[in-house]
């Protein structure tokens, strides 16, 4: 897992590999919320059998100028991993080139990538926000469900985050279904709910 706040400097190409679930949690900061980074001027790897930010946090992957690829781990044309139970989690990567071939999500949360360069959803790829018909669970509810509660009584919102994915780039490439993958897929369908206790 990816925690906090982390830098890594004086490398050219760096990897992040993992046979499992590779989810990236933020930690309070001043004002409540889950918040986390990893910066790098290097060229980023991961594989993984998916991406994803723990519920409610916010976790940015910034390698500057560099690349960024995500790969999936597993046999090609393997199943896709169950939906995560997280919910509400935002993550934006940030790179000069982006090579989505992996498996990315952020159930009723906010995925946002962010190239300068291009960027690429490959075939067999997989970038949603969809909860896929899970319901999940998400803080708690104060005031007859009028308002949610997450790390804290201080951390009081009218509404959960807006469900959304940003794909930001000069060129952007969504792959069509190559002879053993399926096409790209974006995905912002509904489904699933959002439960909380009031006590």
């Amino acid at each position: 897992d990816l925690l906090g706040h982390s830098s890594y400097s004086g490398f050219g190409q760096l990897a992040l590999d993992s046979q499992g679930e590779l989810r990236a949690s933020g930690v309070v900061v001043g004002n409540g919320r889950l918040a986390g980074n990893l910066q790098t001027t290097a060229d980023l790897q991961i594989h993984a059998a998916q991406v994803l930010p723990s519920t409610d946090s916010r976790f940015t992957l910034d390698v500057g100028n560099a690349d960024l690829a995500i790969g999936r781990s597993g046999p090609v044309g393997a199943a896709l991993p169950a939906t995560p139970l997280s919910a509400g989690g935002s993550r934006t990567l940030k790179a000069a080139n982006i090579d989505q071939a992996g498996v990315l999500r952020a159930p009723q949360g906010q995925l946002s990538l962010q190239a300068s360069q291009r960027l690429t959803l490959a075939a067999g790829s997989e970038t949603s926000v969809s909860a896929e018909g899970t319901d999940l669970l998400y803080g708690s509810t104060t005031g007859g469900a009028a308002n949610w509660v997450l790390q804290g009584v201080a951390d009081s919102r009218s509404s959960p985050v807006d469900k959304r994915i940003d794909l930001i780039a000069p060129a952007v490439v969504v792959a069509p279904a190559s002879a053993d993958l399926a096409a790209a897929r974006l995905r912002l369908d509904g489904g699933g709910a959002l439960l909380a206790p009031e006590f």
